[in-house]
């Protein structure tokens, strides 16, 4: 079996792939990732064992001569997507969303080789809803996605679902923070790259729980606000202010995660049952963060509290409500466990073998 994976922009569509990528590997298929040539995905793939090809396709935005070069090379990526499946012959094309993927998609639909789509998200984003017309089907990471596409889906989840409820307690990073495994423990971070206004924010709020003796907060900032703002952070022997964590090595400890609700946090927190608090970024395409956090909230797997609304002290009274009710927490963490789809890569290579077959 030869698989050829394509994904881009973000990591909430590069990450999903890589770790599919990396289970087909294990499996001794062989993989080749297409992605932008110049985008984080080159590196990411190449760190992870896996081939990377690179064309030329850049998102359709600007003023109208940047949109119309772009256009062109959109044109250009799909004859670039021709030449490698010519050479690479893959037996089946997985996009896991983004701007690379359509002339990756369209190549294949010409060369009549059969296109699986990926949907992390509770809406579709427009790659995958134009792209459709040129799939067999497509992979839903939330219950009520599969309505929402004209072709064949089905409810398998996000491949990160998967690499989280593998991952195993590894007391290290307890060690590396400071952190006590008796009192309970909150993790705090908006994404990798963080959030400018939300941590503003967190400043006030790191005040409020400063001298906390019964919880433990890890504040994460991101690497690109971290020197700029650490100062201004009131920390204690409870309260741990850093500007990265690998979430998924210290998920298993966390008893309450406040974050966005981008693809692969909701995916990872659900596989774990982590009770959650969800803070949709309000500057996302499609508000899918928005839309993610209210299928979670609507079956009790989380709290969604939107940025509009949010102050430190109002974090602070959601968070002590979940903390100290842990009867709550526990239901919470019944229902995360409900939504979460651990097998899903084991489901979609199941597919992907019966597409082929076909």
């Amino acid at each position: 079996m030869k698989v050829c994976l394509s994904a881009g922009g973000t990591g909430g569509h590069i990450y999903p792939a890589i770790a599919f990528g990396e289970a087909c590997l294990k499996r001794d298929w062989e993989v080749i990732y297409v992605g932008n040539a110049t985008n984080m995905e080159g590196a990411l793939t190449k760190k992870h064992g896996i081939a990377f090809r690179g064309i030329s396709a850049k998102s359709i935005t600007g003023n109208p001569v940047q949109k119309l070069y772009r256009i062109g090379l959109q044109v250009f990526s799909i004859v670039q997507s021709l030449g490698i499946l010519l050479k690479e012959k893959p037996d089946i094309v997985i996009g896991f969303g983004g701007f690379v993927t359509a002339p990756v998609v369209i190549a294949s639909y010409l060369l009549n080789i059969p296109v699986l789509l990926h949907e992390q998200n509770a809406i579709p984003g427009k790659a995958n809803l134009k792209l459709q017309s040129f799939a067999k089907g497509v992979v839903t990471c939330y219950p009520t996605t599969e309505s929402l596409f004209r072709i064949k889906s089905r409810f398998i989840g996000n491949p990160r679902a998967t690499i989280a409820s593998e991952n195993k307690k590894n007391p290290d990073i307890l060690n590396q923070l400071k952190l006590e495994e008796s009192k309970p423990l909150v993790l705090i971070v908006m994404g990798s790259l963080g959030s400018l206004s939300v941590n503003e924010i967190l400043i006030e709020f790191s005040k409020l729980v400063e001298h906390s003796t019964d919880i433990q907060y890890v504040i994460v900032l991101g690497r690109r606000f971290y020197d700029s703002m650490i100062r201004k952070f009131s920390t204690s022997s409870t309260v741990h202010v850093i500007d990265y964590v690998e979430q998924i090595d210290l998920l298993p400890y966390v008893d309450v995660m406040v974050a966005r609700a981008g693809a692969t946090s909701a995916a990872e927190m659900l596989a774990m049952g982590v009770p959650s608090i969800l803070i949709p970024s309000p500057f996302v395409p499609n508000d899918h963060q928005r839309h993610n956090a209210l299928v979670l909230e609507q079956s009790h797997a989380s709290m969604m509290l939107e940025e509009k609304d949010l102050d430190a002290q109002t974090l602070k009274d959601k968070i002590e409500s979940l903390v100290y009710h842990p009867q709550v927490m526990e239901q919470m963490s019944i229902n995360a466990r409900k939504l979460a789809k651990p097998h899903a890569i084991e489901e979609m290579m199941a597919w992907v073998e019966d597409m082929v077959k076909s």
